[in-house]
């Protein structure tokens, strides 16, 4: 049939030459794609990036690139992006002359986040996962990359396969996020640093880190100059201050409080310092 324009799917070949091609065309015709507006969109991106250049990506997992009958990109801004940035050629899934106005009838839900594949993945009950991930993320940034600063840890590009890698690496994660869960009305520390200073301080001594752990969500028992009294005064201060906890000074107070437990010091008072310290008794 001539001029048929009926939509087609193939797995067809893209470079970077290619890619960059179509979206500047797509760009030129004064296409806005909404999901350019959203925020995250740069980590997304080289989170695909790094997948793809590891060869991790599934190029048949059922999404296509979707162009319309005048050569527009309509979806698949993010993936062609980051098949630039990673500078390699890979088969997608592409669906060609798909209607003019498809872009405004596709189906894009409810974005899902980073937890969502974890647990669509099954590495973990998607009752943990949201908890975990966040978890994983600073933990991982914390180990790997030597910065100790958890907000810039979500600025970092983290897959779902690096969330299964420090699972695997780091089990008592899980543990950390089921008592997060079941105490979470009661602990003064964020899920993301609580799930953190719990997996390391088991993996160093699990009995020391249990009263640490208890005596901070209960408070029982404790002394004016312990240290697991002093981080709860602390940081329940901060809470009911105006100002936003900030996460780093979070953590730094934390991991401040484990080391005079663990050395058996006492504490008046928890003082902060421009970088974190050691986690005593961890073997970096």
């Amino acid at each position: 049939m001539e001029n048929d324009q009926s939509p087609t799917v193939t797995l067809e070949l893209w470079t970077p030459d290619k890619a960059r091609e179509i979206l500047e065309y797509t760009a030129a015709q004064g296409f806005v794609n909404r999901q350019e507006t959203k925020g995250g969109t740069d980590r997304g991106i080289a989170a695909y990036a790094r997948m793809m250049k590891n060869g991790e990506w599934d190029s048949t997992n059922g999404e296509t690139i979707k162009i319309d009958r005048s050569g527009i990109l309509v979806d698949g801004h993010h993936r062609l992006k980051a098949l630039i940035q990673a500078n390699v050629n890979l088969e997608l899934l592409t669906a060609r002359n798909v209607s003019e106005g498809a872009y405004y009838t596709i189906d894009r839900g409810v974005s899902r986040k980073l937890h969502d594949h974890v647990a669509q993945a099954g590495i973990v009950d998607r009752s943990l996962a949201s908890v975990v991930t966040s978890g994983a993320g600073v933990l991982y940034h914390y180990l790997k990359t030597g910065s100790r600063d958890p907000a810039s840890a979500r600025r970092t590009a983290f897959s779902y396969k690096d969330v299964g890698s420090v699972v695997d690496q780091h089990p008592y994660i899980i543990r950390a996020a089921e008592f997060y869960n079941k105490y979470k009305r009661k602990i003064v520390i964020s899920q993301s640093n609580f799930c953190l200073i719990y997996t390391l301080t088991y993996e160093i001594d699990p009995d020391k880190a249990y009263i640490f752990i208890e005596r901070i969500v209960d408070g029982v028992g404790l002394e004016i100059d312990d240290a697991r009294y002093v981080l709860r005064e602390k940081l329940n201060s901060l809470r009911g201050g105006k100002k936003r906890v900030n996460y780093f000074d979070e953590l730094n107070y934390v991991i401040r409080a484990w080391n005079a437990y663990f050395k058996g010091r006492k504490l008046t008072r928890l003082v902060l310092s421009d970088e974190l310290p050691t986690i005593e008794g961890y073997k970096y």
